[in-house]
């Protein structure tokens, strides 16, 4: 049963009553909304997760249920909770009716929108904090960790990240430490394989 659950995690949306939705005001006029689910005894931090595309393969809420995109981070949320981390799904800010730009991702608009989630999560002790980002969503995980204190952000996790947008000098300003897991067969074209043992060489962390 236990391995059906878990492969049921993995191939289908999920439609879960447990996490709970959070909206903060971040911005004057702007809100942001996030998806947050912790296990009954946090054991190992907090993971804050940055989907790739526009944004919108995170989460949807209607009606007072939860449907958890089809986005590898978002598939995987239920995992990680399982596995004693308390896990965020940053979802959209309310200005951006078309979702995330490249340039919103390093955007200080953006960065400000995380740290404001970074704040809530410090004032609960949902700490260490560890930035997640697959795809697109490695350029604001990057860019944020970049530019948030290491006190609080501990570690950045980088899977399947574009490779273009990370070539300039931003990795080298990230001073956590820094894993990158990079499947063999991506089929997205902006992160090719052969060109991820170059990005790790950009982090020198």
């Amino acid at each position: 049963m236990k391995l059906l659950t878990i492969i049921f995690f993995f191939l289908s949306p999920w439609l879960y009553a447990g996490p709970k939705v959070v909206t903060l005001k971040t911005r004057p006029k702007v809100s942001l909304s996030f998806l947050l689910d912790q296990p009954a005894q946090l054991r190992k931090g907090t993971l804050l997760l940055f989907v790739g595309g526009e944004g919108d393969g995170a989460f949807k809420y209607k009606n007072g249920k939860v449907a958890l995109g089809q986005n590898f981070l978002a598939r995987i949320l239920p995992y990680l909770v399982e596995h004693g981390y308390a896990a965020v799904l940053l979802g959209i800010p309310s200005d951006l009716p078309s979702g995330y730009t490249d340039k919103f991702r390093t955007s200080t608009e953006h960065l400000n929108d995380i740290a404001m989630v970074v704040e809530y999560l410090k004032k609960r002790d949902l700490t260490p904090i560890h930035l997640v980002g697959t795809s697109r969503g490695a350029l604001s995980a990057t860019f944020a960790a970049s530019a948030l204190e290491p006190l609080y952000v501990k570690s950045l996790v980088l899977t399947g990240a574009v490779t273009g947008p990370l070539e300039g000098p931003l990795p080298a300003r990230v001073q956590q430490g820094t894993l990158i897991v990079h499947p063999l067969e991506d089929p997205c074209p902006t992160a090719p394989y052969n060109e991820a043992a170059g990005l790790r060489k950009n982090f020198t962390s």
